[in-house]
């Protein structure tokens, strides 16, 4: 009975462990002219970091959008507006105990 159930979790951390991708498998996204993105991981979930430097018309303010998505649903997780040249706009996917969050694509909104 006990093998049953260890082997049973163990089927289960391995199911969490596939579930979860890794930021360096994401698909491939550019940023726009002027900005750079940093993608980080942290416990059950992803996130992105977009910092401008030149935005093209005033008032010069950008955020950046993540499109989160984990096994079962999929959102949109946004992140602060600022200025172009004063630091990044953060957006972070939180998941939950089973099911990890990823982000899927990005973009910017430009204010």
């Amino acid at each position: 009975m006990v093998r049953k159930i260890v082997g049973m979790l163990a089927g289960v951390v391995a199911m969490v462990g596939l579930a979860s991708a890794p930021a360096s498998a994401s698909a491939s996204d550019h940023p726009p002219p002027g900005c750079h993105v940093f993608r980080y991981d942290f416990s059950y979930g992803q996130g992105i970091s977009v910092n401008c430097y030149h935005v093209p018309h005033p008032p010069y303010s950008f955020r950046v959008v993540a499109h989160c998505s984990s096994i079962l649903s999929s959102w949109y997780a946004r992140g602060n507006w600022t200025e172009a040249g004063f630091g990044p706009s953060v957006a972070e996917c939180h998941g939950g105990l089973l099911s990890s969050a990823r982000v899927a694509n990005y973009h910017v909104d430009v204010m």
